[in-house]
């Protein structure tokens, strides 16, 4: 046979587990030892229900400043005191999201200048400010990489329609 390691059985050994009464010994010297311990559990249905009902009574009317939005913080550079952006409002508005995604679609997600189908950017042709009732038309939007929309917009003495043929 082996050598017997410690801590170890070996093969064959059988184990003997404590007896019953020595068991319930045990568990009770455990749980006094653990008695008020914050992470004790507790027994009684009764006594968890009274133990919350009274943390909840003290903090009742407190403000709680770790909830308060990130914004709402005293020295935040990015708060503006709730005045979003009117334009900001349109480009994230679920209208806007939707002709993103049509834009795509349609160009069957690959730019129409290089053919990625990476890092895609939806492009209005005609400026997003200048023509607002356009803003939403699938037809005056374009499929572009990150690379070839950063190239489009070096393009700004071109008019629309140059770039369109340039991108055919």
């Amino acid at each position: 046979m082996a050598e017997h390691r410690k801590g170890q059985f070996e093969k064959g050994h059988e184990y003997h587990p404590h007896s019953a009464e020595k068991e319930e010994e045990r568990r009770k010297k455990i749980g006094a030892k653990n008695k008020g311990h914050p992470y004790h559990p507790v027994k009684s249905l009764e006594t968890e229900a009274l133990r919350r009902e009274k943390i909840r009574q003290a903090k009742l009317g407190k403000k709680r400043p770790d909830l308060k939005a990130k914004w709402e913080r005293d020295g935040d550079p990015n708060w503006n005191g709730g005045n979003a952006d009117p334009e900001d409002v349109i480009r994230r508005s679920s209208d806007a999201r939707s002709w993103r995604r049509q834009v795509l679609e349609r160009d069957k997600s690959t730019c129409q200048f290089c053919g990625s189908k990476k890092g895609l950017h939806a492009h209005h042709i005609l400026d997003h400010d200048d023509h607002p009732d356009e803003r939403l038309s699938v037809d005056n939007g374009i499929t572009l990489c990150k690379g070839c929309h950063v190239f489009v917009y070096s393009l700004i003495d071109y008019t629309p329609k140059q770039v369109l043929d340039m991108l055919k």
